[in-house]
C-alpha cells in the first residue's frame, strides 16, 4: 500500500458521495492492513475517521456489515479486543486484591475509615502486594499503610 493516509483522507471527503460503501471498505481493509505494521498509526487513523465523520462513519460500517463485510472479524479488529480484554482482567484482579486486603486489615485491626479504604481501592499493585505481605505481622494498621506508601518495602524477607 503506497498511502495509506490518501485512503484514510478520501472517506471523510466522498462519505456522502454514491459508493461511499466502497471507499470506506478499501479504508477499513487498509487500517486493518496497517494495523500489522504500525497498531499505533492504525488506531490514530480509525480515531480520526471517528472524529471527522462520527455517525457518519457507523452508517457506512452498519452498511458493509449488511454487505458482508465486518471490521470486528479483522485482525487488527481482534487484537485490539484482546488488548482491552487483558486491560480489564488486569484491572478486575487488582480491584479484588485490594478489595481482599480492605477486608485483610478489617478483620485484623477493626473498622477501618472510608478515606482509607479509599486509598487503598486506588493503590498500584506494587503498593497492594507490600501491604499484603505486611498484615498478619504488621503492629497495626498504621504500620501496613506506611509500608504500602513507601517506595521501598521497610519489610524484607
Amino acid at each position: 500500500m503506497q498511502s495509506p493516509e490518501l485512503a484514510v483522507l478520501s472517506l471523510p471527503a466522498h462519505a456522502e458521495d454514491d459508493g461511499a460503501e466502497r471507499i470506506a471498505c478499501a479504508t477499513m481493509e487498509v487500517i486493518d492492513w496497517l494495523g500489522d505494521i504500525d497498531e499505533q498509526r492504525a488506531a490514530m487513523y480509525y480515531e480520526y475517521l471517528i472524529a471527522a465523520i462520527g455517525a457518519h462513519l457507523h452508517k457506512l460500517l452498519e452498511q458493509l456489515m449488511i454487505e458482508g463485510f465486518h471490521f470486528a472479524d479483522s485482525a487488527l479488529a481482534k487484537r485490539w479486543l484482546c488488548q482491552g480484554e487483558a486491560r480489564g482482567r488486569a484491572t478486575g484482579q487488582t480491584e479484588g486484591q485490594a478489595k481482599s486486603l480492605v477486608r485483610l486489615l478489617t478483620k485484623r485491626f477493626g473498622p477501618i475509615a472510608d478515606d482509607t479504604v479509599a486509598w487503598i481501592l486506588s493503590a498500584s499493585v506494587e503498593q497492594l502486594e507490600r501491604g499484603t505481605d505486611l498484615v498478619l505481622e504488621a503492629r497495626c494498621l498504621e504500620d501496613v499503610l506506611a509500608c504500602m506508601n513507601s517506595s521501598v518495602s521497610a519489610h524484607s524477607s
